[in-house]
């Protein structure tokens, strides 16, 4: 599936996550494996708690880092395409 802006995603419901301070650990209690999520990528989580859309991600993440509209995109996509992949996100319909 492609992301685009208007995608509208929210993290999956069976997860527990622990806040580290500038890391969030999650544990996906169907599969039972632990995932880190860095500085950065605990934020995205944190907006992925309700279903949000990518492009307003990317405009909160632009909003509150220095980082370039492009790098910014690049990343914020491959996060939430292993998210997906990794079964911790889903894709929401309208």
């Amino acid at each position: 599936m492609e992301l685009t802006r208007d995608t509208l995603v929210i993290a999956k419901p069976r997860l527990m996550g622990a806040d580290l301070g500038e890391e969030i650990i999650l544990l996906h209690l169907d599969k039972g494996i632990y995932f880190g999520l860095g500085n950065v990528a605990a934020r995205i989580w944190e907006l992925l708690k309700r279903p949000v859309r990518v492009g307003d991600i990317e405009q909160s993440l632009l909003e509150e880092y220095d980082v370039e509209p492009e790098k910014c995109r690049e990343e914020l996509i491959k996060l939430i395409t292993r998210l997906l992949e990794e079964d911790l996100a889903e894709v929401q319909s309208e």
